[in-house]
């Protein structure tokens, strides 16, 4: 009988990296459907092979391999596909879909920055390159005015934080 037809059993510390995938790799590719197969293309590994490493039984199943584990733990890769999940059908406040795209780019944001970490850059030039890439980019979408006024709560919002 070949090794394909026999179902696999793991350790616990096995199930406990399988579970470590799950979570990071979820968190660090986006939440929702498909960030398997992007994590997949940012390995270059075939994405079934990415769901039998995260599957913890069955005759699919394989132990999670130590150069996947060691680069989930660094942050994945220089190069990573970033996911985005879209507004829930129907939202259409200001203030739902704020909540909304900030928790959908919140692992993408995370992602970016671990990824150019990685790529040998420090956080603090990162953050500095991301908040002028992002207000010239609110600067030329919504105006300078605008631009203006979401600064100025985003310094308001600093200043009652450091009062307190």
């Amino acid at each position: 009988m070949s090794d394909a037809h026999v179902s696999q059993t793991f350790s616990s510390v096995q199930i406990a990296e399988k579970r470590y995938l799950r979570e990071r790799g979820a968190k660090l590719f986006g939440p929702g459907h498909g960030w398997q197969s992007h994590m997949a293309r940012a390995f270059g590994v075939d994405s079934r092979k990415i769901r039998a490493y995260l599957a913890e039984d069955g005759t699919s199943a394989l132990p999670v391999p130590a150069w996947l584990l060691s680069a989930m733990r660094d942050g994945a890769t220089a190069r990573i596909d970033i996911s985005i999940v879209g507004p829930k059908p129907g939202s259409s406040g200001a203030d739902d879909r704020d909540e909304d795209a900030y928790q959908a780019m919140d692992p993408a944001m995370e992602a970016l920055i671990r990824g150019a970490e990685k790529a040998g850059w420090t956080e603090p030039a990162i953050l500095t390159a991301m908040l002028t890439i992002l207000v010239e980019m609110m600067r030329t979408g919504a105006g300078i005015p605008a631009t203006m006024e979401t600064l100025k709560q985003c310094i308001d919002l600093l200043r009652a934080e450091r009062d307190t």
